[in-house]
């Protein structure tokens, strides 16, 4: 897939390259396990246990067609994802989408986040979706500076909303806007068309 990174440019560890591509079925075991990771040793996620390649199974094929899926690779190997989902169900919110990025513990501070939002944003705004939440558990330094990196904004916190880990953790809102205030929407593109927009690769 072609690189569209320049909205979270910066310098980044090229060596191993990082490619991103569209999520097929069998990077599924993959995400799960980057993940897990973070649910079973960190605050970042607030599942309590892991998830089964099932719950990612049945995400993906839900979800993968109106909101794209991502995997960044190095070396062959999953070392990323990323993902848009309904921020809400009421059809005034159709046009806002929740991204999530996640990057295997492995690979932290090497730049994936940046080059996955690179092509996820590009792809969100040609679908017609006005804009982009990341929902962060606080602290998380590295994922608000990821965030802000890409050009989104705080846009508000709810202290003390998840118990984790034998204490409480705070939500953080962060907003990057992907149309102008004027922009009028129209019904979004499929991830498919908006590919074609772009003159990306087609999903597998």
């Amino acid at each position: 897939m072609a690189d569209r990174s320049q909205s979270c440019a910066g310098e980044i560890d090229h060596p191993p390259a990082t490619e991103v591509r569209v999520a097929r079925e069998g990077d599924l075991t993959a995400v799960r396990d980057v993940v897990n990771w973070a649910i079973e040793n960190t605050h970042y996620n607030f599942h309590a246990e892991p998830l089964g390649t099932a719950h990612w199974r049945a995400e993906w094929a839900a979800g993968h067609e109106r909101h794209p899926w991502l995997v960044a690779e190095r070396a062959g190997e999953v070392v990323g994802v990323a993902y848009a989902g309904r921020l809400k169900a009421r059809r005034a919110y159709d046009w806002a989408v929740e991204t999530t990025v996640y990057v295997s513990h492995l690979h932290h501070r090497r730049g994936v986040g940046r080059v996955l939002y690179g092509v996820l944003l590009p792809i969100l705004e040609a679908q017609g979706f006005h804009t982009a939440i990341g929902v962060i558990a606080l602290p998380n330094p590295g994922s608000v500076a990821l965030h802000e990196r890409c050009g989104f904004v705080a846009a508000g916190e709810l202290p003390r909303i998840g118990w984790k880990r034998d204490r409480w953790w705070g939500v953080g809102h962060w907003q990057k806007m992907l149309q102008h205030e004027t922009h009028v929407p129209e019904e979004p593109l499929s991830v498919a068309a908006a590919l074609r927009r772009l003159d990306l690769e087609e999903p597998a």
